[in-house]
């Protein structure tokens, strides 16, 4: 028991009397830096369908590009996919010989019905009850290191040993999936909901007033000094420079990265001949300069700052793109969530019901049986449905192959962009907990009013007048947005594996 703890004793106090620490300082709970990626290569164990979509759309031979998993580390994801997938085809081929053996053992029976009478086909039922027991054996051993494997992925405390957990795979591969940490460019599927693939769900859109940037600020009224011409790329550099300092948030990422749709991209000249194996996540800044200065209908250039929350489960994204035409400024700001990934115990592992998000026994089982009964479950869904077993890779990877193909024969336009995200697959439909939501939100606000900040003092440093900022500032800062409410319907483990944006737009005039 913890000894009593004074009226007049400070947090500090409290704290170091209840850990039984002296001369340290107090902390409150916190979690890994890296949850997200924690719980994503946990999934990965747990999940076989969506390890497979995770190998499908990570490998080397897929001619779309690559989405980032913000928050996640994709090489320890890749690795971690690649060993629970062939773990799980080591079980299938286990539970198909059981079947082979069954219908094997029943066919004899059959005969010796036929031939001895039914004591003698009795013995056969003997030998189906062994076959079932060495297949229950099989999958009872192999849920037990699916258990292990995923236990361990989230009981680690070194960031570096997530990886190490799993077997390395190509070299190549995993240098290519490093690089997409950094990636400036994102090719975009055309029915993909927004261009914003990778960054979850929009909950909020927002434009200020257009803004005349040849009307001098008050102080040149009298025309003494008149406003200095600049660029989109100029205001853009501005506000990379200044948003951390602007902001008040900690460890936000702020970037450049141009969006492009994945049909057009091989118009792009020199920038991606068609024939190659699939585009590239980083390009010469002169590429994502030109984006911004001289944006096209299918190609544009977004400043986007990112913070994420609780270890990476939540990913706040803010997208800002300024458009000057004629001497008018345009300004649009675009803001996205990524729910928190999606923690349940698979049906496909028969998990479901015995075990909890932690993977401890449930309702007072002890973990052999709450195991012994999951491998019931999963032995007869396998033998008799063959279910949640994900996409065949062989097939999928020659299918795709063969449509490029055909697509560049024919001279169609093939669609390079990525559809979704790994990271969005497996995220949750909302954001149910009141600190993140408050999180989100006071994310969100302090984002806007930077990124306007930001605006302002650069054309006042122009001489630009920038009053007609001023009521369109305000309404958006206060404007309410319902962070609850994002939707993530539609993902692996509901219906067709994709993400369906939840529509809101709020436009300021």
């Amino acid at each position: 028991m913890a000894p009593p703890i004074p009226r007049s004793i400070s947090a500090k106090d409290a704290a170091d009397t209840m850990s039984g620490r002296t001369g340290e300082g107090s902390t409150l709970p916190t979690v890994p830096k890296d949850l997200a990626s924690r719980q994503m290569c946990c999934a990965m164990h747990l999940h076989p369908a969506l390890a497979a979509e995770v190998l499908l759309e990570y490998s080397v031979d897929n001619p779309k590009a690559w989405c980032p998993s913000f928050g996640v580390d994709a090489v320890a994801l890749v690795r971690h996919a690649q060993a629970a997938d062939t773990h799980w085809r080591k079980l299938y081929s286990a539970v198909a010989m059981t079947r082979y053996a069954v219908l094997g053992v029943v066919a004899l029976s059959i005969f010796l019905l036929w031939r001895g009478g039914p004591v003698t086909a009795l013995f056969s039922l003997l030998l189906i009850a062994a076959v079932c027991g060495f297949g229950w054996r099989a999958t009872f051993l192999s849920l037990q290191e699916t258990r292990t494997a995923a236990i361990r992925t989230m009981a680690e405390e070194d960031e570096e040993a997530l990886a190490a957990q799993a077997p390395e795979v190509d070299v190549d591969l995993e240098d290519e999936l490093a690089a997409l940490q950094d990636a400036n460019m994102i090719v975009f599927e055309v029915s993909a909901d927004s261009p914003f693939v990778g960054s979850g769900t929009e909950i909020g859109r927002w434009a200020l007033p257009p803004i005349d940037a040849g009307r001098p600020g008050e102080k040149n009224q009298d025309g003494t000094r008149l406003p200095a011409s600049f660029s989109i790329r100029e205001l853009h550099d501005d506000l990379m420079r200044l948003a951390r300092s602007r902001l008040g948030l900690s460890d936000i990422e702020v970037t450049k990265r141009i969006y492009v749709r994945g049909d057009v991209l091989p118009e792009c000249e020199g920038l991606f001949p068609p024939d190659e194996t699939r585009p590239p996540s980083r390009l010469d800044t002169s590429w994502v300069d030109l984006g911004s200065d001289a944006p096209g209908e299918q190609a544009r250039t977004y400043v986007c700052l990112a913070k994420s929350l609780v270890g990476g489960q939540i990913v706040v994204t803010l997208f800002a793109r300024y458009t000057l035409d004629q001497g008018i400024l345009s300004c649009e700001f675009v803001a996205h969530v990524l729910p928190p990934v999606l923690r349940d115990s698979a049906p496909a592992t028969g998990f479901y019901g015995l075990f909890g998000e932690d993977l401890s026994p449930l309702h007072g089982r002890s973990a052999t049986r709450a195991m012994a009964i999951a491998a019931w479950r999963t032995l007869v869904a396998q033998l008799f449905l063959r279910s949640d077993r994900g996409v065949d890779l062989a097939e999928a990877h020659e299918d795709r192959t063969q449509r490029h193909y055909e697509a560049l024969q024919e001279g169609r336009r093939y669609d390079y962009g990525a559809p979704f995200s790994a990271r969005e697959l497996a995220a949750a439909s909302n954001i149910v907990s009141y600190f993140e939501i408050a999180d989100v939100r006071d994310c969100l606000v302090r984002m806007q009013r930077g990124v306007i900040d930001c605006l302002v003092a650069f054309l006042e440093e122009k001489g630009i007048d920038t009053s007609d900022i001023a009521a369109g500032r305000q309404r958006i800062i206060n404007n309410i947005t319902n962070i609850g409410e994002v939707s993530g319907r539609g993902n692996i483990f509901g219906n067709h594996g994709r993400m369906s944006n939840f529509d809101r737009d709020d436009h300021v005039d």
